[in-house]
């Protein structure tokens, strides 16, 4: 944008996730190029994350696809950090601050996925992928609370075949 300050690789995009905006684009017919070069010119984005974003968005529109009208995926927001990112657009607590949280948040985490699971089974959904995100949750266990795929897949009623951290 040629403001003077030292231009970012995501420029603009901080707390976004890119391919939420990208995947409209390839959606309405726009080619590789010109969908990178759109979002070069729109959110100030380096090249290199332009075509990254093109590549994760056509890998996404690829995963939508592959999903059946009764596939969901489900995401289970963790909101603890180790410590809070200045860019960081989600709800979230450095889990230095919050500690004493903690296990009341599992507690109701397990109530949570229990009602989740309650109401996929009476919609006869199909579960096809679980991802546990948001805050790098990596001070579990706390006082021996442990969510683990066995607890998961007792309490939600799902069979978790396999379980990887995405880093």
């Amino acid at each position: 944008m040629g403001i003077g300050l030292p231009r970012r690789p995501w420029g603009m995009l901080t707390g976004v996730r890119p391919g939420k905006l990208m995947t409209p684009l390839l959606a309405q017919g726009l080619n590789d190029a010109q969908a990178a070069r759109q979002f070069e010119r729109q959110y100030d984005v380096s090249p290199a994350r332009a075509d990254l974003v093109v590549r994760t968005a056509h890998a996404t529109l690829r995963a939508m696809e592959s999903l059946g009208s009764k596939d969901v995926c489900l995401y289970v927001g963790i909101p603890f950090c180790p410590t809070r990112c200045a860019y960081c657009s989600f709800v979230s607590q450095s889990v230095e601050k919050s500690m004493a949280l903690v296990p009341e948040f599992l507690q109701a985490l397990a109530r949570e996925i229990a009602a989740t699971a309650e109401a996929v089974r009476r919609a006869g959904l199909h579960v096809v992928s679980l991802y546990i995100g948001g805050g790098n949750f990596i001070h579990a266990p706390y006082s021996g609370a442990v969510v683990s795929i066995q607890s998961l897949s007792s309490t939600a009623g799902m069979r978790l075949v396999a379980a990887r951290r995405i880093v």
